[in-house]
């Protein structure tokens, strides 16, 4: 025979399951395979040779302590990926999301099985759910309401950053808080008056920092007091490939200037932000050029092939090395002759412009994400042998960027280089 109570009581039992795991499912998956590939993209996409770089540049102490050995070199890497940015450290902030999840999967069962009068529920909590309508029914109408839109938001960001790669501890701690302090959320709007239980829910969708921001403006207003304006970050998207999403992940780990970008630990700012570790040393290539330059990097430098500090460094060791090739010789002549262009693209003489490039092409960080850019390594090494440079036609301003690579937006610069042999 069917039995109702039955069939309703295992039918909340499969939506609790589903509604538990949700976020779980999204941040397993993260931790099972997201996890491994960010590590291979860091800690395997660094040669030997650059690992030990890295570490006699940004740690010296075990760069001391490390052995001249290419295995040993990548182990001490690993471990060092594995004892700051593990696995591990996501345990508890995903221990403290089940229990808030079950629990407040658990209390809106109830006020619903409550208001269905199902399995006794309207007695047990008689005093939580009124009967009938009144104002003490809408103000749990209400808390249900922001709790399930903070639900909304932090399912669909798991989900998203589960997508994308970019997940941290801290994330899983912000989307507990989020849950957290939705329902005292929704009746502190609830008291402003006017707001009802779908603007309880939105608002319950919005972001945590959103909602901050919107209680400070309320705040100030109410004490009369003129809100300080925050700090903005919009420096660092003037560099090419910075938008406002991904200046906003740097602004979480407290880079919010260019000089910050310029001089960062690279390794540790990949880990940190979840961006690829290119991308960070394709900023930092920029950074460095546009300490010097500023808004003429994009405006006169770039369009002409000198892209950052790598591209300007390239053309520096060109103009040291005459060659003894007849290519090589091209090469060089070709590279006093464009300086001459940049100059007075610029503004500038030519010895003043040689100088200010040379300090970008020897500086410490430069020369460190040079090394690290195994193309620019492979483009010096053919040439330096006695490949031969396609020598761009039209003016040298028009072939400078041809010179260095015709390259897209974003990806290293390649010399257009014939066959080596």
């Amino acid at each position: 025979m069917f039995d109702s109570n039955a069939a309703a009581g295992a039918l909340v039992v499969a939506l609790m399951t589903i509604v538990v795991a949700m976020p779980i499912a999204a941040l397993a998956r993260y931790l099972g395979v997201g996890w491994f590939l960010k590590r291979s993209d860091i800690v395997d996409g660094l040669s030997a040779t650059s690992i030990r770089m890295y570490f006699r540049m940004f740690d010296k102490p075990i760069a001391a302590g490390m052995a001249d050995d290419d295995g040993d070199a990548l182990r001490t890497f690993s471990r060092m990926y594995a004892q700051g940015y593990g696995r591990r450290y996501f345990i508890v902030p995903s221990f403290l999301l089940f229990m808030t999840v079950l629990l407040g999967a658990s209390l809106v069962t109830a006020i619903v099985l409550a208001r269905l009068r199902l399995f006794g529920f309207d007695k047990e909590l008689a005093a939580l759910v009124p009967a009938g309508g009144g104002k003490g029914a809408d103000a749990v109408a209400v808390a249900v309401s922001g709790l399930a839109g903070a639900y909304l938001w932090v399912v669909n960001d798991f989900i998203s950053r589960a997508r994308r790669l970019d997940f941290a501890p801290a994330d899983v701690h912000w989307a507990t808080l989020r849950l957290i302090i939705a329902v005292p959320m929704a009746y502190a709007f609830t008291a402003l008056g006017g707001v009802g239980q779908f603007v309880a829910f939105a608002l319950g969708a919005f972001p945590l920092t959103t909602l901050v921001s919107m209680m400070q403006r309320i705040a100030s207003k109410a004490l009369g007091q003129a809100q300080t304006p925050e700090e903005s970050s919009d420096e660092v998207v003037k560099l090419q490939g910075i938008n406002r999403a991904i200046s906003e992940r740097l602004a979480n780990e407290d880079v919010t200037t260019i000089v910050q970008i310029a001089y960062c630990d690279p390794v540790r700012l990949a880990m940190r932000s979840n961006l690829t570790f290119n991308c960070v040393i394709d900023f930092m290539n920029q950074a460095l050029a546009w300490l010097y330059f500023e808004d003429r990097l994009r405006g006169v430098l770039q369009p002409l092939g000198l892209r950052g500090a790598i591209e300007i460094r390239c053309l520096v060791d060109e103009l040291d090395s005459p060659g003894e090739t007849p290519a090589q010789q091209a090469s060089h002549q070709y590279a006093t002759g464009a300086l001459g262009d940049v100059a007075r693209a610029l503004g500038q003489g030519s010895d003043t412009l040689q100088g200010v490039l040379r300090q970008i092409a020897l500086d410490p960080f430069t020369e460190f994400i040079a090394a690290t850019w195994s193309e620019v390594d492979a483009c010096t090494a053919l040439h330096r042998a006695g490949a031969e440079v396609v020598q761009p036609a039209g003016s040298r301003i028009a072939g400078l960027r041809a010179w260095l690579g015709g390259r897209l937006p974003g990806r290293p610069w390649r010399p257009r280089l014939s066959d080596a042999g």
